[in-house]
């Protein structure tokens, strides 16, 4: 990429440094020619992609199917946290908020605790950073007294049995994320651009969706039985073979 590069007072192409200037911050550089919205991420030492970020919300209820309430793009160098207020506003609006909201530990900002609980009565559950080791770099803060009252309130709660229990459910959306990625080939984009990812990413989730109510058992309380289409009815007429999970006349 050329913003990587500049030429020498020779014309030679040369690798940037910290001493000319460096290479832009990830959140500006541009990673691929074809998608010059398209940013770098790395999560520790073993996942990093090109492209964008998607997050997933879904329901988790032990007695009914599982379904997803909402799905937000970002690049891919946007914190995690700064997508969950635009989540809460996006539910709030469909009146499909939750009364906890179960979020991975890079959504658990303690700002946006407060603020969801203030703004939408939602409580969000995720572990809050612990406190850095002896051997680690320290940064020390004063948080307003709410927001440290809030602090060891959940960080004592996280302690007990019954809320480790209760974020155990959320361990479930892993394989939301393994359906999306290899059943549904989410991780490749068909078009550029983050507004046609976005478009991408809820199609699939309408897919998913559909996929988990079709396959929801009919019984006389969730369903009542409907009559084959026209054209069942015209391939049974004409002899033509169809499907046996086609709907068959009183079923």
């Amino acid at each position: 990429m050329v913003q990587n590069y500049y030429r020498d007072e020779t014309g030679r192409l040369r690798w940037r440094t910290a001493d000319d200037g460096g290479l832009p911050l990830s959140s500006s550089a541009m990673v691929s020619p074809y998608d010059t919205t398209a940013r770098y991420f790395r999560h520790g030492h073993i996942i990093s992609w090109k492209g964008f970020a998607a997050h997933v919300t879904e329901t988790c209820a032990s007695d009914s199917v599982n379904v997803i309430t909402d799905v937000a793009t970002t690049s891919a160098a946007t914190n995690d946290a700064q997508a969950l207020p635009g989540i809460h506003t996006r539910l709030a609006r469909r009146g499909l908020l939750p009364a906890e909201h179960l979020v991975d530990g890079g959504d658990a900002s303690l700002i946006h605790l407060e603020r969801a609980e203030r703004e939408h009565r939602v409580t969000v559950s995720g572990p809050l950073p612990g406190n850095p080791t002896r051997e680690s770099a320290r940064n020390v803060g004063f948080p307003p007294r709410e927001l440290r009252d809030l602090q060891g309130r959940v960080r004592t709660e996280q302690q007990t049995p019954e809320w480790k229990v209760r974020y155990a459910v959320r361990s479930g959306v892993e394989g939301t994320i393994d359906e999306f990625a290899h059943g549904h080939g989410m991780r490749r984009c068909r078009s550029r651009g983050q507004p046609n990812a976005h478009l991408q990413h809820v199609l699939t989730a309408v897919a998913v969706n559909i996929e988990r109510l079709s396959g929801r058992p009919v019984t006389e309380e969730t369903s009542s039985p409907r009559p084959p289409t026209a054209f069942q009815t015209f391939l049974d007429q004409q002899g033509i073979h169809r499907s046996k999970s086609w709907r068959t006349p009183g079923t």
